[in-house]
């Protein structure tokens, strides 16, 4: 995905890319989910709000550090149903961005009666606006997933992370900041 590249001409290629996140989890959608898809994202500013589903879907920007590829919006996962357990619902994120100012919202969340495996590595959170929610997980108690966070900054109005029925938590350098609310909480989580 680039910011040059073309949503209507576009397959996803390094010669023909996509201009949009979007279009790429929606082509993406077409490949059977045995097999992992990495979508790779040069520099930019995508504003978008991401919905995905497939599993073992990796986002990964291009620039080697989490300020060069920015998501303007939102990622929500929901994951959809799969065989063999947490480590078949992989979903991966790395060297992004993810900024909003809208209220009332959350940069990235995570929901659903699936279990998943979501990893991020070198990623920035932020948001100006008030009561956003940062991080948010949670599944049902009969579905736990597990989270690996390495190299995590987030820095909200609201709660930072919010854990609920997370199986696993593991972490390397993370850092949470909320300017007005609590940083983490957690409900029936395990660290």
């Amino acid at each position: 995905v680039t910011k040059n590249g073309n949503d209507e001409l576009g397959n996803g290629s390094i010669s023909s890319p996509f201009a949009t996140i979007e279009m790429a989890l929606e082509e993406a959608s077409n490949i059977p989910t045995d097999q992992t898809v990495i979508i790779q994202i040069m520099p930019g500013i995508y504003n978008e709000n991401l919905s995905i589903t497939r599993p073992k879907t990796i986002l990964r920007g291009i620039s080697g550090a989490a300020t060069g590829t920015v998501i303007n919006g939102s990622i929500t996962i929901v994951p959809e149903s799969v065989q063999g357990g947490v480590y078949n619902s992989i979903f991966a994120f790395e060297d992004l961005m993810v900024l909003t100012s809208t209220s009332d919202a959350s940069l990235f969340e995570f929901s659903g009666i699936r279990e998943a495996y979501i990893r991020m590595r070198n990623m920035k959170f932020f948001s100006n606006a008030g009561a956003t929610k940062g991080l948010v997980f949670s599944s049902t108690s009969e579905y736990k997933s597990q989270l690996n966070l390495e190299n995590v900054d987030i820095k909200t109005a609201g709660i930072a992370l919010s854990l609920s029925n997370i199986d696993g938590f593991t972490r390397g350098y993370f850092a949470a900041e909320s300017v007005s609310d609590s940083a983490v909480t957690a409900n029936n989580s395990k660290f």
